[in-house]
């Protein structure tokens, strides 16, 4: 009996938190964008420097889609699975052709 006392002097705090991880995911949702729609000429042009950067081993930053963000990874490309339509790099990170939004050429 004294176990359930002392759970109920504290499930007022609970609420507490459960509240704060609502409103994380409201953050989430309202910050979040769509995918971005690539012209032909821009997908192109994106195929060009992904072929460019692999053949010469260069390094590039990709910026692509992933879940409603935009994030970047900068890195050497090391193959291209066409049939997967996957770009893998050295570091063993893959992203989809569809997710790509951006590629330039990183010079050190």
């Amino acid at each position: 009996m004294y176990e359930d006392r002392k759970m109920k002097k504290y499930l007022s705090f609970d609420a507490l938190s459960s509240s704060k991880s609502e409103i994380e995911k409201m953050k989430y949702k309202k910050f979040s964008r769509g995918r971005k729609i690539l012209s032909e000429d821009r997908i192109i042009e994106l195929n060009k420097l992904i072929t460019t950067a692999y053949k010469n081993q260069l390094p590039v930053a990709v910026t692509y889609y992933h879940y409603g963000y935009s994030k970047m990874i900068e890195g050497s490309i090391k193959y291209v699975n066409q049939q997967a339509k996957t770009i893998v790099f050295t570091n063993r990170q893959s992203i989809s052709f569809y997710d790509v939004e951006d590629i330039k050429l990183v010079r050190y």
